[in-house]
């Protein structure tokens, strides 16, 4: 059985650098379609690597569409089939309090239903295309926001939190996917790779390829996912790519990147974007 292969990488927004992205994607989306986590209306905001350091202060929302030329340039990426979109967040903030800090759906949000529906469709109107899928940033959010979430039929790249809940305790799938993460993390030192499916509606988490990842860990994951028959997710980050890695000042990001394709390229994989999951 083919293994459904879907790169999800989070992030863009209006300060995203154009050339930045063609520069590590025009040899890969060939084969390799990009599943775009993209911020509606990005605030500046601190201790982020995609934000310009002279925004991370900057109280202003940045509408993805004022970067007019990124917003044409992702349009044709779709039309090519390169390039899908998810939702990922309103504006994508931090907030810092205790010396901890709280990604911006951690909390319960005011009137979050009225601006996730128009985030949505500001989003559509952007690309052309209808956006069923939502990734919230850091992977994390409150009960109350998966709740708005799932109510109104978001497929989630995104699994139920293990350190902290993220799904009703009422939901017994959903819980029973919270298990099943210390499960695998416990026995296979990687994550679950068992999605919840809810009729017509699916939540599937991801591997992260981050500097400190190592590839014999994701090889495994994805060799697993292959035997059982699961979809298998990379979430990643275009602006963590050039970043070099911890064991080896020789290999960056992207050369990690670049191996893991040419492995899973060895297999029977169907690359895919996030919109064609199918379950």
């Amino acid at each position: 059985m083919s293994v459904q292969f879907i790169i999800r990488d989070d992030d863009l927004s209006y300060f995203t650098n154009i050339d930045e992205i063609d520069s590590l994607y025009k040899d890969i989306w060939g084969t390799f379609p990009i599943t775009f986590a993209t911020v509606p209306y990005q605030i500046g905001t601190a201790l982020v690597g995609f934000i310009p350091l002279k925004y991370w202060h900057d109280t202003q929302a940045y509408p993805m569409g004022r970067n007019a030329e990124l917003t044409k340039y992702i349009n044709n990426k779709i039309v090519e089939n390169k390039v899908d979109i998810a939702l990922h967040g309103i504006h994508h903030t931090y907030r810092i309090k205790n010396h901890t800090i709280y990604p911006e759906l951690i909390d319960k949000i005011d009137g979050f239903e009225k601006k996730l529906i128009e985030s949505k469709k500001y989003l559509e109107s952007l690309f052309g295309i209808d956006i069923n899928t939502f990734v919230p940033p850091s992977n994390t959010m409150s009960v109350d926001i998966a709740n708005i979430l799932i109510d109104n039929k978001f497929n989630l790249l995104n699994l139920p939190g293990v350190k902290r809940n993220t799904r009703s305790l009422f939901s017994a799938k959903h819980q029973i996917a919270r298990l099943q993460r210390i499960y695998y993390m416990f026995k296979f030192k990687f994550d679950s790779p068992i999605p919840i499916v809810d009729g017509n509606r699916w939540e599937v988490g991801g591997y992260a390829l981050t500097p400190s990842t190592k590839l014999k860990t994701l090889e495994n994951a994805f060799l697993y996912c292959k035997d059982n028959d699961y979809p298998f997710v990379l979430a990643t980050h275009f602006w963590e790519h050039k970043c070099i890695l911890p064991d080896n000042s020789k290999k960056t990001q992207y050369d990690l990147l670049k191996e893991f394709l040419d492995f899973v390229s060895k297999y029977d994989i169907t690359p895919i974007r996030a919109r064609d999951l199918k379950l």
